[in-house]
C-alpha cells in the first residue's frame, strides 16, 4: 500500500495542491481530529523491545483510523464486490478524501463562493482505494444536507463553502490479514454524539452505533478496497493477524 496522505491505505500518495484564495472550512478537518484520540498510550514500565512494538501497533491503528475517515463520514452502503458498490458514493468517499487530506484548502481555486477541485485528484483518490477495476465515472453526488457537483465543463468538483459535518467517525478495531487479503474491522461513531468534559475539555467519545468489516485485496501497485461488509460488534479491540 502506498501513502495518500491521510485519506489511504498507509502506503500511497497525494497530488499538490495550486493557487491560494479564501477561507473554506470543512467540519470534517475538525472532527476527523477525534479518530487520532482513539489511540491509546504504551504503557509504562513494559521493557524497551515490547513498548516499540506497541508503539509500531498504535501508529498501524492511527494510519487505519485515518484510512476509513471518508468511508465513516458517508456511511457508504456496504457491498460484497466493488462490481456491486454504487458509484455514486465510491466518488463522493474519494471528494471527502481528497479534501480530509488537503493540509491547506485555501491553496484551491474559488468560484462563485465555491471551491473548484479538480477531478484528476479525486480520481487519483478514487483509484488509490478501489485501484482500476472499476473505472471511476465522474458524477455528481449528493449527501447528508450537501452536494459535490461535477462540472464537466472544466473537469473539477464544485464543494460549497460551508460546513460539511461526517455522519459518522471510524474507531478501528482490528486488522486480520489471510494470505493476500486483509480484514479490518471498524466502529462507527455517530459524529453528532461527541461531547465536551465541562471542565477537562476533553472531548467525550461514545461507543460506536454499528460495525463494518472492509477488505483490502493486492492488486498492481498496492492494496485496494475490494468489499465493504456490515459486522457485529466484536469481542475484543485489537490488532490481530
Amino acid at each position: 500500500m502506498q501513502d495518500y496522505e491521510s485519506n489511504v491505505s498507509p502506503e500511497q500518495d497525494t497530488p499538490k495542491k495550486k493557487n491560494r484564495t479564501g477561507f473554506f472550512v470543512v467540519g470534517l478537518l475538525i472532527i476527523a481530529l477525534a479518530a487520532f484520540g482513539l489511540v491509546q498510550l504504551a504503557l509504562l514500565g513494559v521493557q524497551s523491545v515490547k513498548e516499540a512494538s506497541r508503539e509500531k501497533q498504535q501508529a498501524l491503528l492511527a494510519a487505519y483510523n485515518t484510512y476509513l475517515i471518508p468511508a465513516a463520514a458517508i456511511d457508504i452502503e456496504p457491498f460484497d464486490d466493488i462490481t456491486s458498490a454504487k458509484m455514486e458514493e465510491l466518488v463522493e468517499m474519494s471528494v471527502w478524501s481528497v479534501l480530509n487530506a488537503a493540509a491547506d484548502p485555501t491553496e484551491y481555486e474559488y468560484e462563485n463562493g465555491e471551491l473548484r477541485l479538480p477531478a484528476a485528484e479525486v480520481e487519483a483518490a478514487y483509484q488509490s482505494f478501489f485501484g482500476s477495476e472499476v473505472p471511476i465515472n465522474h458524477c455528481t453526488v449528493s449527501g447528508y444536507g450537501y452536494e459535490f457537483a461535477y462540472d464537466a465543463a472544466t473537469n473539477a468538483y464544485q464543494i460549497p463553502l460551508t460546513t460539511i459535518t461526517p455522519l459518522y467517525t471510524p474507531q478501528f478495531v482490528s486488522a486480520e490479514e489471510k494470505g493476500d487479503v486483509t480484514i479490518l474491522t471498524c466502529g462507527l461513531v455517530n459524529a453528532g454524539l461527541y461531547t465536551q468534559d465541562p471542565v477537562s475539555g476533553e472531548l467525550q467519545v461514545p461507543a460506536p452505533d454499528k460495525y463494518i468489516k472492509v477488505t483490502l485485496r493486492i492488486g498492481p501497485g498496492g492494496r485496494y478496497i475490494r468489499a465493504i461488509q456490515s459486522s457485529a460488534a466484536p469481542e475484543t479491540a485489537a490488532i490481530g493477524k
